[in-house]
Parts: structure tokens; sequence; C-alpha cells
């Protein structure tokens, strides 16, 4: 037994004044919204303010969105290969020319080494002994000013507390000048 045939459809004539009505209305209508044409992104992946974010630094060569991205919140392991991209082809940040390399948020001067592990101890002593005691201790042990090393315990250290924040460090005047 042979199937059944399935009828043809008639073929569809094509109106003459298609092509021109097309190129008459090329570009229009077209979104460049990132959500309407990038079709190989998944769609369970809805991040699009990292998209957008990047999207603006490789066509704009504007950074604050992704800067502002990454200081609000941890990115998705899905954008995860896309900022490694990022970072292998752009500086960020452009550096100055001259004077030191600027150190990066995650480490600490000496300085400040010094006087995060002036406070640790304090903070341990303080334990077994008076407060003071355990300041001017620490203090003398690491070649400190005490009234620092003070501050710095009461949490009013500006230097120590942008680094432990991650904030970049600030120049004084003297070293602004002394560049």
């Amino acid at each position: 037994m042979q199937g059944l045939a399935m009828p043809k459809a008639p073929p569809t004539k094509i109106p003459e004044q298609l092509p021109d009505l097309m190129e008459e209305d090329a570009g229009k209508g077209v979104s460049t919204e990132l959500s309407d044409f990038a079709f190989w992104l998944d769609d369970i992946d809805r991040n699009w303010d990292w998209y957008k974010a990047l999207l603006a630094l490789d066509e704009e060569g504007n950074n604050r969105p992704i800067i502002r991205l990454l200081k609000a919140k941890a990115p998705p392991v899905s954008i995860s290969v896309h900022l490694a991209d990022v970072f292998n082809r752009y500086d960020l940040v452009p550096r100055k020319t001259t004077g030191p390399k600027a150190r990066p948020t995650y480490q600490r001067s000496k300085a400040m080494i010094v006087l995060e592990s002036a406070v640790q101890e304090v903070r341990e002593r303080a334990r077994r002994i008076p407060r003071e005691q355990a300041i001017e201790k620490a203090a003398l042990r690491r070649k400190l000013n005490p009234d620092t090393l003070r501050e710095a315990c009461d949490g009013k250290h500006g230097g120590l507390n942008r680094a432990r924040r991650g904030d970049p460090p600030k120049f004084s005047a003297k070293a602004k000048a002394a560049k």
C-alpha cells in the first residue's frame, strides 16, 4: 500500500514591489538592544546588565559600568569567562607613565602591614592586660607612634580603613609634591 501524496501548495508569487519596499525600509525597526540581537546567549542567562557593561567597554571604551558592577556584586559564573577575556584584552584603567606603579588594592604597603599587625597584637594582648598597656607595648615593639596605633585600634585611621575596604590609597599633599 502506498502512502497518500500530499497535495502541493500553489507556488507563492512574490509581489513585484517587495524588493523595493525592503530596500526602502532597510534598517528601520531593527533593535540594537543586546538582548534582541545576541541570539547566542542562553535564554536562561539573564545577566543583561553584565553583558551591557561589557558591550559598553568594547564599543564605547566606557569602563564605568563594568567597574560599578564589579564593586557592587560578585560576577555570576557565566560572566567570569567574559571578564577573563576583557582583562586579557584591555588595560581597564590607564596607568600614569611616571612615578612608581600603583599598588593593587588587594595588597598593603609595608607601613600598613606593620600597623595592621600591631592592631592584631593589641587585640590579643588586651585579653590579658589593660588595653592602654597593650597599645604602648605594641607601639614600642613596632616603632610606631602610640597615638597612631590607638587611632587605628579605634577604627579612626583613614588609610587602614581604606585598605580594609579595598579602596585605593590616597596620597598626602607632601607625597604629591615630592613627585
